[in-house]
């Protein structure tokens, strides 16, 4: 609170319709959710817990680096068999596709858990249309990706997912 600015007003979240006591700005007709009975107010959901549908050692430095407790679980999930789809659907839609695949892979075994599922791809503008970048898996096929991007633009294309099995909806 800065020194010479009046009294400091009570900090609620607001909904819409109701009374005006929390708000600066009467006119916009909010009501404190605070202040309504128990039973108008939104159903909290029990904490529970965040399982990560990933091995990949940065996506989980990346979730420790926030301080959000979390598990690690390897999805069984086979991207190699979804390659087909990529031309069908694009590159954001294929995306996602993977990621969904990841968490949705992860439902039965982890019932009562967040599931946090991401997939990036790599896509290369080609003469023919977009093509999909793989993991190359030896350095020599490594070189020859690289030698095939040389002087083309790529595009890297990344989709999160965040599932719980109550709410979920695939």
């Amino acid at each position: 609170r800065e020194a010479g600015m009046g009294p400091q007003r009570p900090v609620h979240r607001v909904s819409v319709s109701g009374c005006t006591e929390c708000l600066p700005q009467p006119s916009r007709r909010r009501r404190c959710v605070a202040r309504r009975p128990r039973s108008l107010q939104a159903p909290r959901m029990a904490p529970s817990r965040l399982v990560l549908a990933s091995t990949s050692r940065y996506r989980a430095q990346l979730l420790e680096r926030l301080e959000v407790p979390f598990e690690v679980a390897a999805p069984r999930f086979d991207e190699d068999a979804e390659r087909p789809h990529f031309a069908e659907l694009g590159d954001e839609a294929f995306a996602l596709r993977l990621a969904r695949g990841k968490a949705a892979s992860l439902r039965d075994e982890y019932p009562d858990a967040w599931l946090l599922a991401a997939d990036q791809i790599g896509v290369l503008a080609d003469e023919t249309g977009p093509r999909l970048l793989g993991k190359p898996g030896t350095q020599e096929r490594a070189v020859a990706q690289l030698l095939s991007m040389s002087g083309r633009s790529h595009q890297l294309v990344t989709a999160v997912v965040l599932v719980m099995e109550l709410l979920a909806a695939f």
